[in-house]
């Protein structure tokens, strides 16, 4: 079995985490420059970075099974 080097598994797992990062930092700020002010702002970026971090989808986006009723 492949064992890589520790270097890619860091460049592995980073990049992921980088991107929901920026993700949050960039909600962040647009919605603090939008007047919602600095807790709303962090209330707004923490709950996105929830399903990113863990890889959540959100219900509303899964598609329904072949043959289920949609509500």
């Amino acid at each position: 079995m492949y064992d890589p080097p520790a270097y890619l598994w860091a460049i592995t797992v980073a990049g992921p985490t980088a991107a929901a990062a920026l993700t949050c930092i960039v909600l962040y700020g647009r919605a603090e420059r939008a007047g919602l002010g600095r807790r709303r702002a962090a209330l707004l970026a923490g709950a996105a970075a929830v399903p990113l971090i863990s890889g959540a989808t959100p219900r509303a986006a899964v598609a329904p099974r072949p043959g289920s009723r949609a509500r």
